[in-house]
């Protein structure tokens, strides 16, 4: 409901009330899709953040917002600063409207055309994300009306006009969620029982709390006004004003969503082990299949011992005649840097372990088939739970063999992890052999990987996934600074940390535990501290 346009109107109210007067000294962005509105005042300092990303537009008022040094870009310089004389909606329609003393900058909320712009006096247009038709919004603008106040409706409702369909097209501000609650407190449905019923809504809307919900069917957190009978027994979070609920309810929007992540990798983790174990499955039953090859190891070790002299050091086959099937050649592969004598040995070898390796063989393939049945059963039952019930049981989702990497005792619980502006997760290694284990068996190839440079020190993952976008060098520079603190290093000042992508992090043969080489690096100089947008997630 936090898109909906009477929730838009109270917000905008509410903003008003606490910002007309205060001075727009800055616009700035450094994250796709957002732009920072900065605003002061002799005493006071507050931040506008406004989203226009179609999929989950929202403005919100921040206290604190720490500007990153690079990789920043201002937006209508040439109107900044002056004065925000007041904050504005169009009435019944989605667009917000910042007053400035020479223009008025709009946030226009509609579906996939959802942006920003500027349209100062002289009707010259400015946007934030490229448009296409740029007289169409100047004209669209310039017949609409602004106010701060709550726009109350007069609603005529006939009796046989009662279907979600019909009171969406006739009055399609309205909004799904109030359409839903219109239906739910309807009895007779009277004309004046139609215009009460509305009225009291939306007085809820304009007066009431508002608070936050987890709804349990998509497990989802909505924003509301209206306690229904299956919210009574749950636990939901008021709020004074809808500041405070949305940024609330932004939280645990970004929260759910790494939990969907957390989900799908989950997924794909028992997808892939169920695939490699069914090959697995596979080759061993074609291998037992073909039966035990002792006797014919035996066999060919008996021939190359009856012609031995007519073996020579170096070859890689001889051709042999085979007295156990009626004389018929047989082509017998040699180990050229073998001498005659070790070839033979080389088979009798191989006769005298076939024997034990099909047994272990037959022993595996029970094994397999029981894994892939537990795996299976482990996997329908996860996607039958809820995210946080499968970070809690994954670690107990099928016993597997020891040493086997792949498998989970819950992979992710080995390492120290943290989550960054509830979106980004980051991974610690603890100690040189579980930075090998994180880095060169946990992290995928287009994770970024850190490492304070030239001091021994904790290996750290921050896991990417390409629905993010570019990684901006703020994320960057934060994680870096968990990497220096968890370094030799943390007591200097500043630390140089290291950091590529995972696939340009390679372990050769031999190197020592902890120990990797780099194809390719950049360099972050960073203090050594955990950020305070940075929360730990395991247990130190």
């Amino acid at each position: 409901m936090f898109k909906n346009f009477f929730v838009l109107n109270r917000h905008v109210i509410e903003a008003n009330k606490l910002l007309s007067g205060f001075t727009l000294v800055n616009i700035f962005t450094q994250e796709k899709n957002k732009l920072i509105f900065c605003l002061r005042s002799d005493s006071r300092e507050y931040f506008i953040e406004v989203n226009a990303d179609s999929s989950l537009p929202y403005f919100i008022i921040r206290e604190k917002f720490n500007r990153a040094k690079k990789n920043t870009l201002d937006f209508f310089e040439s109107y900044i600063p002056s004065k925000l004389n007041s904050i504005k909606i169009a009435e019944l329609d989605r667009i917000i409207q910042f007053n400035l003393q020479d223009a008025s900058i709009y946030f226009y909320i509609h579906g996939k055309e959802t942006n920003v712009f500027l349209i100062d006096n002289e009707k010259n247009f400015r946007s934030f994300k490229k448009v296409e038709n740029e007289p169409k919004f100047v004209d669209e603008i310039g017949k609409l009306n602004f106010t701060n106040s709550f726009q109350v409706q007069e609603f005529r409702l006939e009796s046989e006009e009662t279907s979600s369909s019909v009171i969406s097209k006739k009055y399609p501000f309205l909004g799904r969620e109030i359409i839903d609650e219109f239906h739910r407190r309807l009895i007779t449905n009277t004309e004046d029982e139609k215009k009460i019923v509305l009225a009291n809504i939306l007085k809820e809307i304009e007066t009431g709390k508002p608070f936050v919900y987890r709804d349990e069917p998509t497990s989802k957190f909505k924003l509301s006004f209206f306690i229904t009978d299956d919210l009574q027994s749950k636990a939901v979070n008021f709020f004074g004003n809808i500041n405070e609920a949305l940024k609330f309810f932004l939280v645990q929007e970004h929260k759910h969503k790494h939990e969907k992540l957390v989900g799908r990798d989950m997924e794909s983790r028992f997808e892939k082990k169920i695939i490699q174990l069914e090959k697995k499955k596979d080759q061993l039953q074609t291998r037992i299949n073909e039966g035990r090859k002792d006797q014919k190891y035996q066999q060919i070790a008996n021939l190359l011992m009856m012609n031995i002299d007519n073996i020579k050091h170096g070859m890689n086959k001889v051709e042999l005649e085979n007295i156990y099937e009626s004389n018929k050649i047989i082509l017998i592969d040699l180990i050229s840097k073998f001498t005659p004598r070790e070839n033979v040995n080389h088979y009798f070898d191989k006769a005298r372990s076939e024997r034990k390796e099909f047994e272990k063989m037959q022993n595996l393939l029970v094994y397999i088939i029981k894994e892939i049945k537990m795996k299976k059963a482990s996997y329908k039952e996860m996607k039958k739970t809820s995210p946080e019930e499968n970070k809690l049981h994954f670690s107990k989702a099928a016993p597997q063999k020891k040493g086997d990497k792949s498998s989970s005792q819950d992979e992710k619980s080995r390492f120290r992890q943290f989550i960054l502006y509830d979106k980004y997760p980051i991974f610690v290694g603890k100690n040189s052999k579980n930075n090998d284990e994180l880095t060169t068996s946990f992290a995928k190839q287009n994770d970024y990987w850190f490492h304070a440079r030239s001091v021994s020190g904790s290996h750290v993952v921050l896991r990417y996934n390409k629905s993010q976008g570019d990684i901006q060098k703020i994320i960057l520079e934060k994680v870096a600074s968990v990497a220096a603190f968890y370094s030799k290093a943390k007591t200097s000042g500043l630390v140089p940390v290291s950091y590529t992508q995972k696939k340009y992090v390679i372990k050769r043969k031999g190197m020592e535990p902890g120990k990797v080489y780099l194809l390719k690096e950049k360099i972050l100089v960073v203090r050594p501290e955990i950020p305070k947008e940075c929360k730990l997630v395991t247990a130190e």
